[in-house]
């Protein structure tokens, strides 16, 4: 089931966020984390700024959301990157790298206390 937009493993799926609306109830315990994730995102997402993407339990919806994540694309250039971190096919005369980081990221209050939380398996 993973695609560009979504990555699934082990009972878990990481995926764009559809609908702004899903998480009105998504709470992480800081006020302020809670209305970047409600309120500003939309204005970064409308932006080309960011991209919010949800993080849930295979069997669930994105209404009941263990962590959303906000992404950003961001450049960086060329001669701040050692060169064994370049791509390789990457032409010698760029001057930039574009990256993409993460901007924000919450996890939902009851999550953040379980002693076993929900952990991916490592290979």
């Amino acid at each position: 089931m993973s695609s560009r937009n979504t990555f699934c493993h082990d009972g878990f799926i990481l995926e764009k966020l559809q609908n702004h609306e899903d998480i009105e109830t998504f709470d992480c315990g800081d006020k302020d984390l809670n209305e970047y994730f409600r309120e500003d995102s939309k204005n970064y997402r409308a932006e080309l700024m960011t991209q919010t993407y949800c993080f849930y339990r295979e069997n669930s919806s994105q209404k009941d959301a263990v962590a959303l994540i906000d992404f950003c694309n961001d450049s960086l250039a060329r001669n701040f990157i050692p060169n064994k971190c370049r791509r390789k096919n990457q032409s010698s005369q760029a001057r930039i790298q574009i990256i993409s980081c993460i901007k924000n990221y919450a996890f939902r209050r009851r999550y953040l206390y379980a002693r076993k939380a929900y952990r991916l398996k490592t290979p």
